[in-house]
């Protein structure tokens, strides 16, 4: 199975991300997308119409996952609903294998921008974990958490037993130009993607393009 999360920019590199899509859709199970906002709703059903759509919506933020039609979806649930000051999301499980499986597509907050803990953010980290804790199954969770890798609230992750596939396939960033040019501080990271133990990793890579101002993470499990 092959999993891609990304946060779109709202698809303002239209052109580019169009044709990322069209050629990752005939061998992806599954799109997390983040900010699905602007043009990125119009482009993605354009393109990825052998998918089912699942919105989550949290103003003033947009989340949605994308699921091969093939798949069986038996739950789609919203997290992070009751905090202003927490991100968005949610997760889907579909069945792989003999295994249910749990992908979880998250936004987190974006303020302060210096993408350290704060009150907000551990509590955010935390009830992410606390939403799949009690389920049975094989997990991943990804998206762009918008924190740096020496923050508690990534640590806590592995602290629950999930692994850093940045940290593990030692990714040097999940930025690029279009991110670097807009901000006077250069962060390298914001995204992550975190997989219960159980999970077989086939492969994960971060490829450098510019089709955003993130990267997108395509994570391949057996």
């Amino acid at each position: 199975m092959r999993i891609i999360f990304l946060n779109t920019w709202g698809g303002k590199c239209k052109e580019g991300l169009s044709s990322f899509l069209k050629e990752q859709a005939t061998r992806t199970d599954a799109f997390c997308f983040q900010e699905f906002w602007d043009d990125m709703p119009a482009l993605s059903r354009e393109v990825l119409t052998d998918f089912v759509e699942i919105d989550f919506q949290k103003q003033p933020m947009h989340e949605a996952i994308y699921v091969r039609k093939n798949m069986s979806i038996s739950a789609a649930v919203p997290i992070l609903k009751k905090d202003a000051l927490k991100g968005s999301g949610g997760y889907v499980c579909v069945r792989h294998g003999d295994n249910d499986l749990y992908i979880c597509n998250v936004h987190g907050w974006p303020y302060p921008g210096d993408k350290r803990d704060d009150e907000h953010r551990l509590k955010q980290s935390a009830e992410v974990v606390a939403s799949l804790k009690e389920k049975s199954g094989l997990k991943i969770i990804g998206g762009d958490f918008n924190l740096l890798p020496e923050t508690e609230s990534v640590r806590m992750f592995a602290e629950n037993d999930y692994r850093n596939l940045i940290e593990e396939f030692n990714i040097q960033t999940t930025r690029n130009r279009l991110a670097w040019d807009k901000y006077p501080s250069k962060q390298f990271f914001a995204d992550y993607v975190f997989t219960s133990p159980d999970v077989k990793v086939r492969d994960f890579s971060v490829p450098a393009l510019e089709i955003s101002d993130h990267l997108p993470l395509i994570v391949e499990i057996d």
